[in-house]
C-alpha cells in the first residue's frame, strides 16, 4: 500500500494537506494567506463537553486550568494536540478522590500514604460508558501510573480509545493511552500485550505498533509470536531511534505526517515480517 492510500484511509485532512504538499513540490510553492488567529478566549470554550461522569464531578478539566498550571504545562510539553485537552482532569488529592471510586484504594490504606496531585484521563466503551481511568503524576510519585477499572473486566475489553474507533478503517494499536492520541484511529492496551485488541476488533484491521526496543527481550518475543501468528506489524527502519510515538514528536521534532509516513512505509506481514525483525532485533531471543 502507497503512503498516498495509507493516509488516505485513516485522516482525510492529513491526506488533504499531504497532497496539497505533494503538488507544492512538484509544481512550485504558492502564496497562501496566513490563516486568522483564533482568540484565545474561543479556544478556550469552543469545544463540546461531554456529560460529566459522577466521580469527575469534584475534579477541574485541564482544559480550563491557567496556562502556567503544572497539569497544563505538561501536556502542552508532551506536544499533545489540542483538541484532545478537553479529555483530561487534574486532581488535587488523588488518593483521597479514588478511595472514594475504586475499591483499589481503601481508605485505611490511603491514609497512610501522601497524598499529591494527578492528571486523569478517562477509559470509555465503545458505547461511551466510563468505565475505567489511568492517573499520572506530575512530580516522582511511584507508580508513575495508575490504571483502575470501575467496571467487571469481562463486560468491557481494557482498550484505551474505543469511544473514538472507526471499524471500518485500519486501527492502529499502541501501548500507551498517550501516544494513541497523535495518531489517527487509534487505540492503546496500556502494557505491550497489543494482540489482546484481536479479542475485540478484527485481526485484518489491526497494525500492531510496539515500542521501539531492539534489546527488549520481552519486546522481542512478543514481535516473534505476533509475527507468527499473522499480525500486520510496524518495524521501525534502521535510522528511526526513538522508543515510541511521543518521543519521536517531541525529542525527533516530527509531525503527526512525519510519523505516519514513517509507520505506512514500514508495516510488514508474514517472510517480510520475519526477515525485517531478524534485521532490526539486537539480540538472540
Amino acid at each position: 500500500m502507497s503512503f498516498d492510500n495509507f493516509l488516505k484511509d485513516f485522516d482525510h485532512a492529513l491526506h488533504s494537506d499531504y497532497r496539497v504538499e505533494c503538488f507544492k513540490e512538484k509544481y512550485g510553492h504558492e502564496k497562501r494567506e496566513k490563516p486568522k488567529e483564533i482568540p484565545k478566549e474561543k479556544l478556550k470554550t469552543s469545544y463540546k463537553k461531554r456529560e460529566v461522569p459522577d466521580i469527575f464531578s469534584s475534579c477541574e478539566m485541564v482544559i480550563d486550568l491557567p496556562d502556567d498550571h503544572p497539569a497544563k504545562v505538561y501536556l502542552l510539553n508532551r506536544d499533545l494536540p489540542k483538541q484532545h485537552l478537553k479529555m483530561f482532569w487534574y486532581v488535587e488529592k488523588f488518593y483521597k478522590w479514588a478511595s472514594g471510586n475504586s475499591d483499589k484504594f481503601d481508605p485505611e490504606m490511603v491514609s497512610d500514604l501522601k497524598d499529591h496531585p494527578r492528571i486523569v484521563f478517562p477509559w470509555y466503551s465503545e458505547d461511551k460508558t466510563l468505565f475505567g481511568y489511568q492517573a499520572r503524576s506530575l512530580g516522582e510519585e511511584k507508580p508513575k501510573y495508575y490504571t483502575v477499572f470501575l467496571e467487571s473486566e469481562e463486560k468491557f475489553p481494557k482498550i484505551f480509545g474505543m469511544d473514538r474507533v472507526d471499524r471500518s478503517k485500519p486501527v492502529l494499536v499502541v501501548e500507551g493511552g498517550l501516544d494513541s492520541l497523535f495518531l489517527p484511529n487509534c487505540v492503546a492496551v496500556g502494557d505491550a500485550n497489543l494482540s489482546a485488541v484481536s479479542d475485540t476488533i478484527d485481526k485484518e484491521s489491526l497494525i500492531l505498533i510496539s515500542d521501539n526496543e531492539p534489546r527488549n527481550l520481552e519486546i522481542l518475543k512478543i514481535y516473534q509470536k505476533n509475527i507468527k501468528n499473522g499480525f500486520r506489524v510496524f518495524i521501525p527502519p534502521d535510522n528511526y531511534e526513538w522508543k515510541d510515538i511521543n518521543d519521536a514528536i517531541i525529542k525527533g521534532n516530527m509531525s503527526r505526517k512525519d510519523v505516519l509516513d514513517v509507520i505506512g512505509k514500514n508495516i510488514y506481514h508474514g517472510l517480510s515480517a520475519t526477515l525485517r525483525f531478524n534485521k532490526w532485533k539486537k539480540m538472540k531471543i
